[in-house]
C-alpha cells in the first residue's frame, strides 16, 4: 500500500512538473500582444497596418524596420492564439520602394493553412488589384485596406486555384495601370 502511494505521488509530481515546464516554454515563445509575439522573433514592428482574423489566429500586415530602423519593408505574418498569448508561426517581407504596386506570395504550407498574396499600392491611380492563378485564369478581386496614407491589398487563395501567376493594378475605369508579377507555369 505504501509503495502504491509512493508511485502515485512520483507519477503525479512528474506530470505536474512536466505540464508546468511545457507551459513555461510556451509562454517564453509567445507574446501577450500580437506585436510582442512578432518582436520576439527579432522582427522590428514599425507600424501595424492591418490585422485580419483567420482560423486559430490573425494575419498581420505591418512595416518591418531594417538597417537599424533606417528603412522598412512591407511584411505579413500569421500569428496563432495559444494558451500563453500570441505566437509567431510564419511570414515574410519585401521591398516597397520604386514600384507602383508590390507583391508577396505565400503558398499553402503546414504552418499557414492558406495561400496568401499581398502587397502595397504606391500609385494613387490604382483603384483595384486583381490576381490570376495557375488554374483560374479569370481575374479574382482582392481586398484593399487603407491605414492613413498607406494602402495595401491582399487575398486568401484556395489551394485548388493553384499558384499565383499574375497581379495587376487597375484604375477605377478598369484600365491596367501596373502589372507587377507574372509567373509562367511550365
Amino acid at each position: 500500500m505504501k509503495i502504491e502511494r509512493l508511485i502515485i505521488s512520483v507519477v503525479s509530481t512528474v506530470l505536474i512538473l512536466g505540464g508546468l515546464l511545457i507551459f513555461l516554454v510556451q509562454i517564453k515563445a509567445t507574446g501577450k500582444t500580437i506585436e510582442e509575439a512578432i518582436e520576439k522573433t527579432d522582427r522590428q514592428v514599425v507600424q501595424i497596418i492591418h490585422q485580419e482574423k483567420v482560423k486559430e489566429g490573425e494575419v498581420v500586415f505591418y512595416y518591418k524596420g531594417i538597417n537599424n530602423g533606417k528603412s522598412y519593408t512591407m511584411a505579413s505574418g500569421y500569428i496563432k492564439r495559444t494558451l500563453g498569448g500570441w505566437k509567431w508561426v510564419t511570414g515574410g517581407e519585401h521591398s516597397v520602394n520604386g514600384q507602383p504596386i508590390t507583391v508577396q506570395y505565400f503558398p499553402l504550407t503546414k504552418e499557414a493553412p492558406f495561400p496568401l498574396a499581398f502587397g502595397k499600392i504606391n500609385n494613387s491611380e490604382i483603384a483595384k488589384v486583381r490576381v490570376q492563378t495557375e488554374k483560374v485564369t479569370s481575374y479574382k478581386e482582392t481586398r484593399i485596406v487603407k491605414n492613413g496614407s498607406t494602402r495595401i491589398w491582399f487575398v486568401f487563395l484556395k489551394p485548388s486555384e493553384g499558384v499565383l501567376t499574375k497581379v495587376v493594378g487597375q484604375s477605377s475605369e478598369g484600365e491596367i495601370v501596373a502589372s507587377c508579377y507574372e509567373y509562367k507555369i511550365n
